[in-house]
């Protein structure tokens, strides 16, 4: 199977089983046989993608269907922050994202974003256009890498401008893009294009207080990666998203192998690939994209942390007047207040323990393109196994 166009992506929607795929042979070796599972010739599968080769799911053979289990059901998006675990790809539709959902400094998104005003680091290029929420007083001596608007869209400075004193900007001006801050900057709400790093915010102590805020509900499509460490927001009244409600998934780590001498698939799977090469093995000498990404997220247990998911650090137990409080939950409603860990980074640190999550896949031959093209590269999995845990 080859991609339509010559930089088209391919995408595995769920899971290929192909121990079910079995033919009838001349080899004596390799009979059918309907009460033998996985019995008779095998077969060959060649996926070649020009662009990316997505994975949703599991491409496995050399495994009967595994039994029901209670992790049947985890293919799901819960609230919070994960800890522990890897970035999450949308594998389906019907997944939003909530207002608040708050994403790591320096991550980089494959969507556009829209955020909520903040007072963005010092050293901020801005990749889009910027208004003032807050008067910005620039030396003299700045140079000014972008054209500067006045609230009503007129031109204050141009690109280039080296600034002869001390300038004071009011709220409402509009720096444009790819305009350099050297000071931190408080900026109202914007939208952040896909592919370049989350600004840093100024004054932040820890990763829970370095986050870019998203502003309104944000429904994500099929590929959309969620950094990992974001603190996900669903809409009201969900608490969890189903990843994959067409096609339920299976925990193929307990499924049992096969007969002894049974046949396996050979599998080929290229990403990146020259699709006019009569071999098909072989990649594009250099291009963008052409990743082989694999992503089937995947919770074996739940448990919830409590308010927050958040417990106290010895030094803020000590300082709030109790030292039995270090280690436990923060309440935030009758012992603690909203927004205290704002106030006091190093009153609060993130609550670790609770679910399991697991990432099956079960993969011949891969051949991919990664950052250097000029040599072929062949990953072999059998199965790999990870864990992470995550707070709500």
């Amino acid at each position: 199977m080859v991609s339509a166009t010559a930089d088209g992506d391919l995408v595995v929607q769920g899971d290929l089983d192909l121990s079910r795929y079995r033919y009838a042979s001349l080899n004596p070796h390799n009979v059918l046989d309907a009460n033998v599972y996985g019995s008779g010739e095998s077969a060959s599968l060649t996926l070649r993608a020009g662009g990316d080769l997505n994975i949703y799911g599991s491409i496995t053979d050399g495994f009967a269907q595994p039994p029901a289990s209670n992790d049947d059901k985890g293919w799901v998006l819960l609230p919070g922050i994960d800890f522990a675990a890897g970035d999450i790809v949308v594998p389906g539709t019907g997944v939003t994202l909530a207002d608040g959902t708050a994403f790591p400094a320096g991550s980089v998104l494959n969507f556009d974003v829209p955020l909520k005003g903040a007072t963005l680091a010092a050293g901020t290029r801005l990749p889009v256009a910027a208004t003032l929420d807050q008067p910005l007083e620039l030396p003299a001596g700045t140079v000014l890498a972008a054209a500067v608007h006045d609230a009503s869209g007129n031109l204050l400075f141009a690109a280039g401008t080296l600034l002869p004193t001390t300038q004071t900007f009011d709220a409402g001006t509009v720096f444009g893009a790819g305009s350099l801050m050297s000071s931190s900057v408080t900026v109202r709400n914007l939208i952040w294009p896909k592919g370049v790093a989350l600004p840093g915010i100024a004054g932040a102590s820890n990763g829970l207080t370095n986050v870019q805020r998203l502003n309104g509900e944000l429904p994500l499509s099929i590929g959309s990666k969620i950094p990992s460490g974001t603190d996900i927001k669903l809409p009201t009244g969900v608490e969890s998203v189903q990843l994959r409600p067409e096609v339920a998934g299976s925990n193929w780590a307990i499924a049992p192998m096969l007969a002894e001498g049974s046949q396996s698939w050979s599998l080929r799977l290229v990403a990146g690939a020259d699709t006019q090469a009569a071999d098909s093995r072989v990649l594009k000498p250099m291009v963008t994209g052409g990743d082989l990404h694999l992503a089937d997220s995947h919770y074996g247990m739940f448990a919830k942390a409590g308010a927050g998911g958040l417990v106290w650090t010895e030094e803020g137990a000590n300082d709030w007047g109790d030292p039995t409080l270090a280690g436990k939950f923060i309440d935030f409603e009758n012992v603690a207040y909203p927004g205290m860990c704002d106030d006091n980074p190093t009153f609060c640190r993130p609550a670790v323990a609770l679910s399991g999550q697991r990432k099956v896949l079960s993969i011949l031959e891969i051949q991919a393109s990664q950052v250097s093209r000029s040599t072929l590269k062949t990953l072999h999995i059998r199965e790999c196994v990870t864990t992470s845990h995550r707070s709500a």
